[in-house]
């Protein structure tokens, strides 16, 4: 039995020794499943990729590449380093990818496991286009665009044209409509969309290639309530009026109503849209001795044309300036008549010492009549000449409203004697 172990221990000496002195080596082992694969960029026809490294000294990797994940084509069969680029592939497209490390031992191959397959994107090609406002509120607008080849997603970012709050802010969509939503009022904005191409799981897009043509400037949501409306002139002998109000940065354009304020059924006498800020009026109704009422609302466009509306304005009231007709001394006092302004409720009369200056409240009445026997708690002094004119006003529920245009600075002098 003894001599049996030493003829065994024998036979395995001399095949180590074979194997060592005549060039028998030992199979190299397979390297272990890569990890850690990853998309790291991409371009139109592109896709750049990168994993964990393998520990090996002598290890390579095999990269392959498919459209369906079931039929595979080996695109890089012998890379050194842990990151590729695999080029001429589809413009705006998903595409899967596998990577394995092997050993390389003379001939023979000794590959690991692949790694778990990974989704990666190409960049759409092309800018968006035809971006356009399709809709609004005074805090939202909603917007369209063209598709982009190869997206399936988009990027939109916007901030406010002017103003100090104007912090780019983004949301995203899934198809070519959206909302942007929380927005100043009355204000407008500029807008930018990104098609993209992304991963289905999110991990990754990418952007396509843009220029400016992407960008739109000046879109608006609906804009709020027009204040500020005045009559800046009323010229009775051209039968004309000129109104004023404050911009609305939104609004495209502006529509004024003028209604009569003179009946127990006021009727609309004028309407004028445009873009203009404020309008000149000419109507044959504003040469008689009338109160008015005007109003005015801002709006939007969207792509087709169609007007969005803001609120109105609170209604204007005004007439032509009350010509004082008559002014004659009367006993200790002198004595003015003026012209009945139709829809007035009440007159205020003003006087002054100056041509220019110094007028003061000296009358309110229903009538179209005053005499005015002192002024500041003084009786009036022959010799001295006293300057009136007349303010209509308009009640309407408990206020009254000034009938006053922006012109309406004549005023009418008399020396009392």
């Amino acid at each position: 039995m003894k001599k049996l172990r030493m003829y065994v221990f024998g036979i395995i000496a001399s095949m180590l020794f074979t194997c060592l002195f005549l060039g028998v080596q030992v199979k190299a082992s397979s390297p272990s499943q890569i990890t850690g694969l990853k998309q790291t960029n991409s371009s139109t026809n592109s896709v750049s990729l990168e994993w964990n490294a393998l520990l090996e000294n002598n290890a390579y990797y095999q990269v392959d590449i498919s459209q369906d994940g079931k039929r595979w084509v080996t695109k890089k069969e012998k890379e050194y380093a842990n990151r590729t680029t695999i080029y001429s592939l589809n413009t705006g497209s998903s595409y899967y990818v596998r990577v394995r490390g092997f050993i390389q031992d003379k001939d023979e191959k000794f590959y690991g496991p692949y790694s778990a397959t990974t989704e990666c994107v190409t960049s759409p090609k092309g800018d968006t286009e035809y971006v356009r406002k399709i809709g609004s509120t005074t805090t939202s607008m909603k917007l369209n665009w063209k598709a982009v080849p190869g997206a399936n997603a988009y990027i939109i970012k916007y901030r406010k044209a002017s103003g100090s709050s104007n912090t780019e802010k983004s949301v995203r969509s899934t198809n070519t409509t959206v909302t942007l939503k929380k927005l100043s009022a009355s204000a407008t904005y500029h807008v930018t969309v990104y098609g993209v191409r992304k991963t289905k799981n999110g991990k990754y897009y990418t952007e396509a290639s843009y220029s400016s043509s992407k960008s739109v400037y000046g879109l608006g949501v609906t804009p709020g309530k027009v204040t500020g409306v005045e009559c800046d002139y009323f010229f009775q002998t051209l039968k004309q009026i000129s109104v004023k109000y404050k911009k609305l940065p939104s609004a495209e354009g502006y529509k004024v109503e003028v209604w009569t304020a003179n009946k127990k059924k006021d009727t609309k006498i004028a309407t004028v849209s445009g873009s203009s800020l404020g309008a000149d009026i000419a109507k044959s109704v504003f040469g008689k001795h009338n109160m008015i009422k005007i109003r005015v609302c801002a709006y939007t466009e969207n792509y087709n044309g169609k007007k969005v509306y803001g609120k109105w304005s609170a209604w204007k009231y005004v007439c032509p300036q009350p010509d004082v007709t008559n002014i004659k001394k009367s006993g200790s006092g002198l004595t003015l008549t003026w012209d009945k302004i139709s829809g007035a409720n009440r007159y205020e009369v003003y006087a002054s010492t100056k041509k220019n200056s110094g007028y003061k409240k000296v009358k309110t009445t229903t009538g179209t009549r005053f005499t005015l026997t002192s002024f500041n708690k003084k009786p009036l002094k022959k010799g001295k000449t006293y300057y009136f004119y007349v303010v209509a006003y308009k009640k309407v529920g408990s206020k009254y409203y000034s009938g006053e245009a922006g012109n309406a600075h004549y005023c009418w002098g008399k020396k009392f004697q």
